[in-house]
């Protein structure tokens, strides 16, 4: 089997510009999974568990960003 690595971030959020004019947000949550799997469906569906570990079930961010090297 291939060995993948996935790194998955959800996208900054832009600050309120009264607070911080044209900022965004440093604050970002992400996970970082690596490992032995079948095909590359297979190591996304794992990286989201590890998300979902990391930070609870049906927390994924929208408009996830979703790096896969192999």
């Amino acid at each position: 089997m291939p060995r993948f690595e996935v790194e998955i971030s959800e996208p900054p959020v832009i600050v309120d510009s009264r607070v911080s004019p044209g900022r965004v947000s440093s604050v970002v949550r992400s996970v970082y999974w690596a490992g032995n799997v079948a095909n590359d469906n297979a190591v996304r569906e794992a990286a989201w568990h590890a998300w979902d570990k990391m930070y609870g079930s049906g927390r994924q961010p929208i408009g996830a960003i979703m790096r896969v090297t192999d």
